[in-house]
């Protein structure tokens, strides 16, 4: 993938991984320009839930119903857009607490983010 990306051509790439241990892909992937929000740590486990018909992460990233990227409220710029650093924080929040609620300690999950691109990413638009 990371030749790929190098050779797309954009200035700015928002790159969201949900997998088991997605953490260790920053290290290989991490670049100027680039924004990447994975599910977990390297180490940790991603899940899928049955009740949100989606992975945890990917629930609270991009679902329409609870998803970081179609909350105008996390516009905190109020630019019109989501950025990849303004949906962080509440998808973080969200999916640490969700998993403290329904899973042991070490079943967990941390995302991760790395933020190469200079100032805000943004990803969603509104209007």
């Amino acid at each position: 993938m990371g030749p790929w990306l190098d050779n797309c051509g954009a200035k700015g790439i928002f790159i969201a991984i949900e997998t088991c241990g997605s953490g260790g892909a920053i290290e290989f992937l991490a670049k100027e320009g680039r924004v990447i929000m994975t599910s977990c740590k390297e180490d940790e486990t991603s899940h899928w839930r049955k009740e949100l018909r989606n992975s945890i992460f990917f629930y609270y990233l991009a679902d329409p119903s609870a998803g970081a990227l179609n909350k105008k409220s996390l516009d905190e710029n109020d630019n019109g857009w989501i950025s990849a650093e303004e949906a962080f924080p509440y998808v973080y929040d969200n999916v640490v607490k969700y998993t403290e609620r329904k899973y042991p300690p070490q079943y967990r999950q941390h995302p991760q983010l790395y933020d190469g691109y200079a100032g805000e990413l943004d990803v969603t638009k509104f209007g």
